[in-house]
């Protein structure tokens, strides 16, 4: 059996950018999803200006970081 410093359970934005984390600080890291991918459904669909900081902070690279699309709806 395999042990592991950290477990995530769900690989949407949030989890994956904990795993990431986790694993650039030293960390074995196991990051589970029910889904397979690339998955149909995107998740993120709504992220914060602060959480695209963080994100792109993480190395995430997107056409929407890359352009900094912002789209306000109410």
């Amino acid at each position: 059996m395999t042990a592991y410093d950290v477990v995530i359970v769900g690989a949407g934005p949030a989890g994956a950018s904990a795993a990431l984390a986790a694993r650039r600080a030293g960390a074995s890291v196991l990051l589970l999803d029910r889904s397979d991918f690339p998955r149909d459904k995107p998740c993120g669909d709504g992220i914060a200006p602060h959480a695209v900081e963080v994100l792109v902070g993480l190395g995430w690279r997107t056409r929407s970081t890359a352009t900094g699309r912002c789209r306000h709806c109410a």
